[in-house]
């Protein structure tokens, strides 16, 4: 799902009501945009944009990936969908294949 936050004046009419919240709640507000997340069937947080160091609590922000382009983010980004996804190994090449062509 996509949620629409931070238009200019002119445009507020486009956000979708209760985002920048929802933003906050997953500390998007520290990001950047874009900002993700991943979550499960319940609404629990599993990933976002985030890349921290190994073994570091989802509640510490790290640097947001947004939309991947360079090596080390692509990488991030397919790890992300390995752990949180049925997606196979020659899917999440592809998927960093074109994340890799954004650079």
């Amino acid at each position: 799902v996509e949620l629409v936050v931070d238009e200019p004046n002119d445009k507020k009419n486009l956000e979708n009501a209760g985002a920048d919240e929802v933003r906050r709640k997953f500390h998007g507000d520290q990001a950047g945009l874009p900002f993700w997340v991943i979550l499960d069937k319940d609404g629990k947080l599993l990933e976002d944009s985030y890349m921290r160091k190994e073994n570091e609590l989802l509640d510490n922000p790290g640097q947001n990936i947004g939309c991947p382009a360079a090596e080390e983010e692509v990488a991030a980004f397919c790890e992300k969908l390995k752990k949180t996804s049925a997606l196979s190994d020659t899917e999440i090449s592809a998927i960093s294949k074109r994340f890799r062509e954004n650079n």
